[in-house]
């Protein structure tokens, strides 16, 4: 699997072709399937770095977060379940981890701070995961796994070890 950053994979922003040199122009046109009269199209966080698109061609006051493609795209690399786990595994300043349950796949991503999260590894039913924050600026390992309801009734009652190790049995 080829790492990628899940948000920026889903968070678009206006693009004016007209501020790209003809020879980017061209080749985003082609490969975006745009008609030669388009001037503005929306593009993707991760496909403007793909591109190298200028700063001064993006409108980033049209920001647009796409969260019908985030589903899309966990349940592709994770699958379909009732219940996740997070786990992060040295996720605050001070090197602590901890973990929540989830009933939408969705929210196994959203926080109240800014993070980026860089898709790793799959594994079975689960992802790994590199997390930065302002606590931790270089990434730490966070683990999104698909839970049955078994496993789920099974995991409440369980202590930090015992799912800590359950998410490393899915790797």
């Amino acid at each position: 699997m080829k790492s990628f950053n899940i948000l920026q994979e889903c968070t678009y922003y206006q693009v004016n072709l007209l501020k790209v040199s003809e020879e980017l122009r061209n080749k985003i046109m082609e490969e975006a399937g745009l008609d030669s009269d388009c001037v503005t199209y929306m593009e993707s966080e991760d496909n403007i770095d793909y591109y190298g698109i200028p700063s001064d061609a993006i409108d980033y006051d049209s920001q647009e977060f796409d969260e019908d493609q985030l589903e899309s795209i966990l349940e592709e690399l994770i699958g379909t379940f009732p219940h996740y786990l997070v786990f992060a595994d040295g996720c605050k300043w001070n090197g602590s981890s901890g973990y929540k349950f989830c009933d939408s796949i969705v929210k196994t991503v959203y926080r109240d701070y800014d993070i980026e999260i860089i898709a790793k590894q799959q594994g079975k039913n689960a992802l790994l995961c590199s997390e930065s924050s302002h606590d931790v600026p270089m990434g730490a390992p966070t683990y999104i796994v698909g839970l049955t309801e078994k496993e789920y009734d099974k995991l409440l009652e369980a202590d930090f070890d015992e799912i800590e190790k359950f998410v490393q049995s899915k790797f």
